[in-house]
């Protein structure tokens, strides 16, 4: 009896062990980095500079980085314009110098780490750069991108997933300054009576021919809109001063 009561102790035991390692273990889930490319404007024109970042998102031990610039056609980087934070080779734990982009090295950017990697939890920027317009560039969106060789983890050298944010600038026709402003009329008005005041802007084909209207004397005796329509409210003389939005001629 007590030989069959330890078989039957034995046994509750085993099917436990068993229990105990049939847990499953769930894995960690895969981290992705973003890249991201960032403008100072979303809009330019033939002869603009744009200002350029390239920034990594959060990331946990970060072990290796390469990737080539690409600039499309219409766009030229400024060469002596490139240039990485200071301390970053520091901050991302470098085994040496950060390859950063030139003309000779095809615009590369590489690094890999010296030990313990790199891991943030917010954006780093890790390259700036500028780039010019170029006078014959297509009114059309231009994106600054990169093409990634790789990325990895400085644990066990698994390739990172990532995305990549582009910074898109659309191009357009260089805006046509205003030279100056022409108002030569006096009006006469009866009391309600209401005209419009013409204006000519200089040159015809100005990007911007806002312009503002304003009472400079004898504001008891008319009002204007902002469209330039004068209106008597009682006897005597007034000025009304027209201003340029582009270029403040007035």
């Amino acid at each position: 009896m007590n030989k069959r009561i330890i078989s039957i102790l034995l046994s509750l035991v085993m099917m436990l062990s068993m229990v105990a390692t049939a847990v499953p273990v769930f894995a960690a889930p895969e981290q992705e980095i973003a890249i991201i490319i960032g403008a100072d404007k979303t809009e330019a024109h033939p002869g603009d500079t744009v200002n350029y970042t390239i920034s990594i998102g959060a990331v946990n031990l970060l072990g290796g980085l390469d990737f080539w610039l690409k600039i499309p056609d219409g766009l030229t980087i400024v060469d002596s314009s490139v240039a990485l934070p200071d301390g970053l080779e520091t901050t991302l734990d470098s085994d040496g110098a950060i390859v950063y982009p030139m003309a000779k090295n095809g615009y590369r950017w590489s690094y890999s780490a010296q030990s313990t990697g790199y891991t943030g939890n917010s954006e780093l920027v890790i390259l700036t750069f500028a780039c010019t317009v170029d006078d014959d560039c297509e009114k059309e969106a231009k994106d600054v991108t990169i093409e990634m060789d790789v990325v990895f983890d400085n644990d066990e050298l698994n390739e990172i997933p990532y995305t990549v944010k582009n910074a898109t600038v659309n191009i357009t026709d260089k805006p046509v300054a205003v030279t100056g402003i022409e108002v030569d009329e006096t009006l006469s008005l009866q009391t309600g009576e209401s005209k419009v005041l013409t204006v000519i802007v200089n040159p015809e084909d100005a990007t911007n021919k806002n312009v503002k209207f304003s009472i400079t004397a004898g504001s008891e005796f008319i009002t204007v809109d902002a469209n330039g329509k004068v209106t008597g409210v009682k006897a005597g003389t007034a000025t009304v001063k027209v201003t340029t939005v582009d270029g403040d001629y007035s």
